[in-house]
């Protein structure tokens, strides 16, 4: 897919797929990279239950990075501020919020953290623009990559992707809600979770879902959610995760700070990213 070039370094080239990929994304969807499709559910529980309709904007983190959000704020394009009950004196900022990692997170789970791939099945739950899909493909050799989503119109842009940059060998777009899938979730090495339900799904269902994922997700699994499974099951009263996972030890060394080609990988881009290894499936819950 990449023809190496002896200006630039394999890195380089990685990041700069990866951003092509992020400008014509850009091209397709709003700043707030979501659809009018997408049924949003501001959460009603945990530390996102403040973010409601009315004072919360969504921005993607993959198409624009906090240097562009910054410029975008200072051009008037995002409006970061209102005025909380029409009085000039109270404003405040508006919750600013992302459904997709940034490149730096990216690179954080691919590169700095995660052991090789190579032959691994990766699984990413809730993909919807792609970018965790994107950056399994060029960062790592896993043999097999599967986004499932259950939105159709984050499908067609997916595989437009993918097709567009000859993807197609090894990531697999799958349009269906994770509990229709239990033998890809059973079958998968590396499974991502990107907060892919608290703002789509009620409490309810939210619960019932890691309830399937507890009883389907095999031993040995290494698990990459975003924000911890401690923080989610506590909010949903779900009980310990002690006797399902425990915290994943990196065969790397993982600093605090590194240059990916182009792009810094700092440790505010990702210290909500946790990593687990599944200990066994539990049927129980």
């Amino acid at each position: 897919m990449m023809q190496h070039s002896p200006e630039c370094t394999l890195e380089d080239e990685q990041v700069s797929v990866m951003k092509m990929i992020a400008n014509d994304i850009k091209k397709r969807v709003p700043i707030d990279g979501t659809f009018p499709s997408e049924e949003i559910q501001p959460p009603t529980i945990g530390e996102n239950s403040h973010c409601d309709k009315e004072s919360t904007k969504h921005v993607d983190a993959f198409l624009y990075d906090n240097k562009k959000l910054d410029e975008l704020i200072e051009n008037g394009e995002v409006i970061n501020i209102y005025c909380a009950d029409c009085l000039s004196e109270n404003v405040r900022q508006y919750n600013i919020i992302s459904h997709s990692l940034s490149l730096s997170a990216v690179l954080y789970i691919f590169h700095s953290v995660l052991p090789s791939l190579e032959g691994k099945f990766v699984l990413d739950i809730g993909s919807r623009l792609g970018p965790v899909l994107y950056g399994a493909y060029v960062l790592t050799s896993a043999e097999k990559i599967v986004g499932v989503e259950m939105n159709k119109e984050c499908c067609l842009l997916q595989r437009d992707i993918v097709n567009k940059y000859n993807m197609e060998d090894r990531i697999e777009i799958v349009n269906k809600r994770i509990e229709e899938c239990p033998e890809i979730v059973q079958t998968s090495d590396v499974i991502i979770m990107n907060n892919p339900f608290e703002f789509y799904a009620p409490e309810s269902v939210h619960r019932e879902i890691w309830k399937f994922l507890i009883a389907n997700i095999q031993s040995s699994t290494i698990l990459v959610t975003k924000p911890s499974i401690e923080t989610i099951f506590k909010n949903l009263k779900i009980g310990s995760a002690s006797k399902w996972v425990k915290f994943y030890e990196p065969k790397k060394t993982v600093d605090e700070f590194e240059i990916f080609g182009s792009v810094a990988v700092e440790s505010a881009e990702h210290e909500d990213i946790k990593f687990y290894e599944v200990l066994k499936p539990q049927r129980d819950n």
